[in-house]
């Protein structure tokens, strides 16, 4: 008798385990009177997925590589109004400056700590930091602002990436939050 009972209830188990597989499986349920809101959401989500990355009107992010002499020199040279061809021996950062109208550079990461800074600052989570492993350099990067807003900022930032100083010329990419509804 008591063996019936050992295989009844395995075999009960295993009969709600496959049930609740085959329930998983379906999606999740959502009764009639959210099934208008659910589908407007799946339906913008899709949508959303769809859309080309947006960007900031006439803004790009270019870091500069750390053996070009404007590596950490470019917002100091800006803001006294002379040419990167003081630095560089080449006038063709200073022509894309004029031709699209550079009005604003602005130093990513300023106030940046050293790594040995961070490991003082922060010693628990210094522990999980690999050995032999060195920080990015992250100083040489700037936010370029332009007046010109005919021509598409994919194109100028092709066009200052070809620059030998310039390690990355991007437009300055924006974000969305997706919000998610709660299931019922």
């Amino acid at each position: 008798m008591k063996r019936h009972w050992i295989t009844v209830f395995f075999f009960m188990t295993i009969g709600m385990v496959c049930f609740g597989l085959l329930k998983a499986a379906e999606g999740p349920h959502v009764e009639p009177k959210n099934l208008q809101v659910y589908n407007k959401f799946i339906q913008q989500k899709q949508e959303a997925a769809r859309q080309v990355p947006s960007y900031a009107s006439g803004e790009m992010l270019i870091k500069f590589k750390g053996t070009s002499p404007l590596s950490e020199a470019v917002q100091d040279l800006f803001e006294r109004e002379q040419d990167f061809q003081s630095l560089t021996q080449s006038a063709y950062l200073d022509q894309l400056n004029k031709k699209y109208q550079l009005k604003a550079v602005t130093e990513l990461y300023k106030g940046k700590l050293s790594f040995e800074e961070i490991k003082k600052k922060f010693p628990e989570r210094s522990k999980r930091i690999p050995k032999g492993v060195k920080a990015p350099n992250l100083g040489d990067t700037y936010k370029f602002e332009f007046d010109d807003k005919k021509t598409s900022i994919r194109k100028i930032c092709e066009e200052y990436a070809k620059d030998p100083n310039v390690e990355y010329a991007e437009p300055n990419f924006t974000a969305t939050i997706q919000n998610e509804l709660p299931l019922p």
